[in-house]
């Protein structure tokens, strides 16, 4: 379970329950500017938003393939856990891409049951 939570907001147009927190839907071009911002939970939210709402799936995928090997905790493991979320919404990934990539960060302590829960998908 992420550390970090947010509010549940009742009633707001562009977001859902989620199992980690509040998604929040969000364009291409904010999605853009958060991805390459540098700040932590800005990418975090933006790689869920991407992984519930972007129809382009296999960008989304490369989004999180982007931030596997990120020092941060909570970066990677959102990472992991979106594209597990992104293979069941879209009930397809590019396996041959995506397990060797998850396989490689096997070995992280911080993150190995995301990465088990998303290998097991």
């Amino acid at each position: 379970m992420v550390a970090r939570t947010k509010p549940i907001r009742q009633k707001q147009v562009g977001r859902v329950d989620s199992a980690m927190n509040d998604v929040e839907y969000m364009g291409r071009p904010r999605l853009e500017h958060l991805l390459n911002c540098g700040v932590n939970d800005a990418i975090i939210d933006a790689l869920q938003s991407a992984a519930h709402f972007d129809p382009d799936w296999r960008w989304v995928q490369n989004q999180c393939l982007r931030f596997l090997d990120q020092p941060a905790k909570w970066v990677k493991w959102n990472a992991v856990y979106c594209l597990g979320f992104l293979a069941i919404r879209h009930k397809t990934i590019d396996a041959a891409i995506v397990v060797p990539e998850l396989q490689k960060v096997t070995g992280d302590a911080e993150i190995l049951r995301a990465v088990g829960n998303s290998l097991a998908l």
